[in-house]
């Protein structure tokens, strides 16, 4: 079997979806008997630092790669089938269209979006589910909300495989602990945040709660992330919060890096309004740290008994548990058991095995 991958969206973004492209993309390769995966994407790239030419990129990826030039790298790859690891799948082609979609949040909130964005994740999600012969979900929720948006007639054609966190997810060394501690010179104890800066993660009622609790305990803030959109303002509240010199922006971190930061959290903090999956969950769970996350759409399912769950709404809320979780070190011990213990129920290897029985299918 010869699966072409569209790895477009790995230039594209820093997100879960690179994540996802890429991990699956070794599991795949390390299946015995597995398919044999041939990288596709589209060359043509703009600056990704002007908001014009992003949408060019968009432009771009819409009206010449999916419909032009992907459809003859497929026929002159000779491949049985094309997987999307994105909604974005090819307007013709004459073999089987795996695609995958990792969350239907556009439609729960659109004003969260830009304009330009919002309108390009409908559109490419709508020919998603129009020309893909089979669809991937991440979540059972995620399956769920597709079925209930766009017809329980699509039940065959959507199956659910769950991502994992990457098997460098452990415990670290005390050796590399204390090394990235020294360069990204981390707070003697600290609460993790690790979020795209937009505002579907939230950040921005953490921040408040944090600051509400921040006379009572002696933890910093430290938040690691790559910057999304309408989240400028955050900075500005840091600023006049008077806790300035406790909250840490660190950017994007290396991925080599995480499990040292994960690590190192007394809790890692994750009140995201919505999720298809929540890998971060899975992956602070894996280095030993105990989860606080959101009780609403698919993080309650990923993270089963393994974390303590909040009302991302409720910065009240968020700040209590927080507050409670770290005056309990019996509670925070039994997170860390539980949320290793958790992790190990996810495997990359799985994904890919359920990845490969579903082209199998689309191949009759």
């Amino acid at each position: 079997m010869r699966v072409a991958i569209d790895t477009t969206g790995v230039q594209v973004t820093q997100a879960g979806t690179t994540t996802y492209t890429n991990a699956l993309l070794h599991a795949l390769r390390e299946l015995p008997g597995g398919p044999e995966m041939v990288e596709v994407a589209c060359r043509q790239r703009f600056s990704r630092n002007h908001r014009l030419l992003r949408k060019a990129d968009t432009l771009n990826r819409e009206l010449f790669w999916l419909k032009d030039q992907l459809p003859r790298v497929l026929q002159q790859q000779s491949v049985d089938l094309v997987h999307c690891p994105t909604p974005h799948v090819p307007s013709r082609t004459r073999i089987p269209v795996v695609a995958t979609v990792h969350d239907l949040y556009v439609f729960h909130n659109p004003q969260a979006f830009p304009v330009w964005h919002r309108r390009a994740n409908i559109h490419f999600l709508k020919e998603t589910i129009r020309r893909a012969d089979h669809i991937m979900t991440i979540s059972d929720y995620t399956r769920n909300d597709l079925l209930s948006r766009f017809g329980s007639h699509l039940e065959s054609r959507v199956h659910l495989a769950y991502e994992a966190a990457d098997e460098s997810f452990l415990p670290p060394s005390s050796e590399r602990k204390n090394d990235v501690r020294s360069r990204y010179k981390l707070p003697d104890s600290y609460l993790l945040s690790v979020a795209t800066l937009e505002p579907r993660k939230n950040l921005d009622r953490l921040l408040d709660a944090f600051i509400r609790i921040a006379d009572t305990i002696p933890h910093s803030l430290v938040l690691t992330g790559a910057q999304g959109w309408k989240t400028e303002h955050l900075q500005d509240k840091v600023k006049h919060s008077g806790f300035a010199d406790r909250i840490q922006f660190l950017g994007h971190a290396n991925f080599s890096d995480l499990p040292c930061l994960y690590a190192q959290a007394e809790v890692f903090c994750f009140p995201s309004l919505f999720e298809g999956f929540g890998l971060p969950i899975l992956e602070a769970m894996a280095c030993g740290c105990p989860v606080l996350t959101s009780n609403v759409s698919s993080m309650p399912e990923i993270a089963g008994d393994a974390s303590a769950l909040v009302n991302p709404l409720d910065v009240e809320e968020i700040g209590a548990t927080l507050l409670a979780l770290l005056q309990d070190e019996a509670w925070r011990s039994r997170l860390r058991v539980q949320g290793l213990e958790r992790a190990k129920q996810f495997s990359w290897k799985t994904c890919a095995e359920q990845t490969m029985a579903v082209y199998e299918k689309a191949l009759g």
